[in-house]
């Protein structure tokens, strides 16, 4: 076999390997996308969930403070009965005290 020969040989044999590496980076970088990919998808779909929750959330809270905020209103004028109906039943407390009273006198 002759020199040039030989080198022909391993030029041929340095580019096959050179190419089975460059192949081998081509897959490992391939699987490094897919990889990637797939954290991405579960980490859009996760934030997602976590948005459609919190806007779920939000809309429950302005619900309800809808229906607060009546209750809030009304509490004065039910605070105000309250204290009539507590001041008109010790007057009646004191009505009954003086008839037992006068019961017991008789």
């Amino acid at each position: 076999m002759s020199f040039s020969s030989k080198v022909f040989i391993c030029l041929i044999c340095t580019l096959g390997l050179a190419s089975l590496a460059n192949a081998k980076d081509i897959a490992d970088e391939q699987y490094q996308v897919r990889m990637a990919q797939k954290e991405y998808d579960s980490a859009n779909s996760d934030f997602e969930v976590a948005n459609q929750q919190i806007q779920q959330y939000e809309k429950r809270i302005a619900q309800l403070n809808a229906q607060l905020e009546p209750l809030k209103k009304s509490l004065p004028a039910k605070q105000e009965r309250l204290t009539k109906a507590k001041i008109n039943l010790e007057e009646k407390t004191k009505i009954l005290d003086k008839v037992w009273e006068e019961n017991k006198k008789n």
